[in-house]
Order: C-alpha cells, then structure tokens, then sequence
C-alpha cells in the first residue's frame, strides 16, 4: 500500500500520533515492534508505525546481528487507543483485504535486506535454560528461545509468539526478536498472572440445552456445567466417554468458545473423529505408541496455552481422556520420588472463573472406581456418574441424571429453571429415563 493511500485510510489514526510528541510516538513504536524508531523524523516513523500495527507490513528485521527492540514505556491506554482508532478505520475500509491484517508467517522464510533471518511463529515451551517454540501438534520445532529473551519480553510458557529467529551452523535457529504475543504486540506492563487472579463460582453455563442429545439437555437443568468449573465424568467402559466430550465441545463451538481436546495413550484415530466433529477444535493426541515423556509434556504445554488465554479474557474450555492415562505417563516419565498423581492434579485444579473476566473450564474423564476417581471426585465441583445399566439399554452417554449433580448449581439457574429441574428429577425417578429423554 502506498503512503497516499494509507494515510488516506487511517487518517485518524495518523492525526492521533501526529498529536503526540516525538518520544511518545517512539515509545509506541517499540509497543508495536517497529525496529529502530529513533533512526526516522516523526512523519516517517508515524507512517512506518501504522503500517506495523495495522498488519500492512510487517516489522522490518533487526539490521545488526544479536540487536533486539528496546522495550517499550508506552502508556497501555496509547496502545490500545492506537488498536481501537486502527479497528474503526479498517471497519470504515471494508475493500481492504483481510490478509492485510495478518503477520504473514507463512510467507518465505528467508527475508533480504540487513541481516537475513527466519519469520517463525509457535507456542513455547519452557524447560531449564530457556526453551522452545513448538508447532500446533506441540512438536518441538528446531527454533530455541533463550533466556535473554524470555527474560526480555517478560514471556511466559503457552504463549503463541510470532518473530524472527537467526539461523545456526548446526541447523538450529534462535529466536532473536519477539513481534507479536498472544496476538498484541510484545507489551506486558500490568500483564495479568493467572495464579494471582482470584478464582470465583461459575456463573454463566454452557450452553448445553443447544445439544442435538437428549442426555445433554436433561443435563443443562439437572446438572449444568459454567464456565470455569471442575468438571470428572468416571464412567465403566463403553459407557460414551469420549463422546460426552465431543458433544460438549459441539456445545462449546456454537457459542465461539476456544477447545482443546487432549487424548492420552487412546486409540490414534479419536483424533480426527473428534475434529470431524468439532473442526475448530485444537486436537492434541498422543496415542499408545507414543512414549510417556511425549504424552506428558503435551498435556503440560496444552494447559499453559489455555493459561495465558483466560488470562486474556476469553473462556476456553479444556477436554482430557482420560486421567488415568496422564497419570500412567507421568508414573513413567516422573524423576524419582515424584507423585505421579500431581500433574493431574494441577490440570484439574486449574479449572477456575477468574476475577475480571476469563475462564478455563476443565472436564476429565476417568475410570469408575480407580484411586484417582476417589482422589478428583471431591475437588470436581460437577460430578458426571456414568452407568453401565444405561449403556446396555442403549442410552449414551451413559449418564445417570439422577447421582450426578453440580455444587453451587442455583448459581447457574434460573427460578424458574429450577423448578423445572426438580419436576424433571421426580419425573426420571418415577418413570423410566429412557422415557423420559424421549
């Protein structure tokens, strides 16, 4: 895009800078990843500082070996007055093209002029000394991020990063310039933590009444599910499991919630079952043949990623199958004296409604009877009974309406729906459930 026609475009946002004076324009030049803003005069840096934060071109690689963008001490109410002015502009423009609005990764890796590097985007993964970017199976790629960097950017393990990564003799590549976090760019002063959010009772549920399934309806009354609780359904074998989870997730879809979907040690072909069925899902499968060190970093890295998106705000909602294969592999995979049971723990523990906004909802799926069932049974803050009586009648997913319950559930309901839940449970009690859901 020439300078005429962007100025001509985001006007506004040129006249809001152009109001500024010039350290404060610099300032939010680095908040956007623009590479040495004081080389530019004012006009030039304003324009180069649009087209970055607009998504029309991207950030120009660093010119000089090991140099990185200093970090920002722009105002975040700047920052964010900059994105809203750019926002009303391209809603003002719509024959602007959408790619125009995206950081292009996917373009060729090498990019001339200065010091050539590698354009790279992934989620990281921290171990001892710095750590990785792995790709959206939660593979390993061959981009490292060093401790400087992590350090720098003040990262945090699961965020989605897009930069620009120097290449090794030994084919490996460093991770040189961080251009976008977690879709904004790299700015973390007041960046909420999750852990120190406080956590509160879910007050919004899914909205499972949506479902095509006659068992999940009956289950948005009897035993609803919010957003940020706990959520265990131990059940015996071939009571539908997996597809409680998928039905949920289908739930989740329609009303635009991010889905992460972990099978451990199943079968390897519940992975694309379960994106057939739920195609914006992000499906994380380690099957059987993988090794359990594999099975349990990917749910590790699946958690942290869920992590830094309810710290931004969104709902998302986390699905394992089951508990008892992360337990197995962390048994395999733990150093010694470790309990194998804490990083379920963890995962189940995390499911939370933060303070301010954001929420992870976790449901797990378990084994009837198993020491893990017992142990998760009085965290879950929603208890799923599953049945094998109802599974033999052909009833799935195999949920017994009538032992499962949600604790805090008047929270979730209505008056009204609350009386319509307890005709429904004296209704199931005196007649058959098949009966009933049909």
């Amino acid at each position: 895009m020439q300078e005429a026609e962007l100025l001509r475009v985001y006007g506004a946002v040129y006249r809001y800078l152009d109001g500024l004076n010039i350290y404060e324009v610099r300032n939010l030049a680095r908040a956007f990843g623009v590479n040495a803003p004081t080389a530019d005069k004012k006009h030039e840096l304003i324009v180069r500082l649009i087209g970055v934060a607009s998504g029309v071109s991207d950030p120009i690689p660093r010119s000089n070996k090991g140099a990185r963008v200093k970090a920002s001490e722009a105002a975040q109410e700047r920052v964010d007055q900059v994105r809203r002015l750019i926002a009303e502009c391209k809603e003002a423009a719509p024959f602007l093209e959408s790619s125009l609005a995206e950081f292009h990764d996917r373009v060729p890796a090498a990019v001339r002029g200065g010091y050539c590097d590698l354009r790279c985007s992934g989620f990281l993964e921290l171990g001892e000394k710095g750590g990785f970017l792995c790709n959206e199976s939660g593979e390993r790629t061959k981009i490292i991020v060093s401790e400087q960097c992590v350090s720098e950017y003040a990262l945090r393990e699961g965020d989605l990063l897009r930069g620009y990564a120097c290449e090794k003799a030994d084919g490996s590549a460093e991770l040189v310039q961080v251009a976008e976090c977690n879709g904004s760019a790299p700015l973390f002063a007041g960046r909420r933590s999750f852990e120190d959010i406080p956590a509160l009772f879910p007050a919004e549920r899914l909205p499972l009444k949506n479902s095509s399934s006659a068992v999940l309806r009956a289950m948005d009354l009897l035993c609803p599910i919010g957003k940020g609780q706990r959520v265990l359904f131990p059940a015996p074998s071939g009571a539908g499991k997996t597809l409680l989870l998928r039905l949920i997730a289908q739930c989740a879809e329609a009303a635009g919630m991010p889905i992460f979907f972990v099978s451990l040690d199943q079968r390897p072909e519940e992975g694309p079952e379960f994106l057939a069925a739920v195609s914006h899902a992000h499906v994380f499968c380690s099957p059987f043949d993988q090794s359990p060190i594999h099975q349990a970093r990917v749910a590790r890295l699946v958690l942290e990623r869920c992590k830094r998106m309810a710290e931004m705000g969104e709902d998302v909602v986390l699905l394992l199958d089951s508990a008892e294969a992360l337990v197995r592999a962390c048994s395999a995979s733990a150093a010694l004296g470790e309990d194998p049971m804490r990083a379920v723990k963890h995962l189940f523990a995390a499911a939370r409604r933060l303070e301010g906004g954001g929420s992870l909802t976790v449901v797990a799926t378990a084994d009837e009877g198993s020491a893990l069932c017992a142990v998760l049974s009085g965290a879950a803050n929603c208890l799923l009974v599953g049945s094998a009586e109802l599974a033999l009648r052909g009833i799935f997913p195999a949920v017994d309406l009538i032992r499962s319950f949600t604790k805090r559930a008047e929270l979730l309901l209505r008056t009204d729906e609350r009386e319509a839940a307890q005709k429904l449970r004296e209704k199931i009690m005196k007649n058959s459930i098949s009966d009933v859901l049909s």
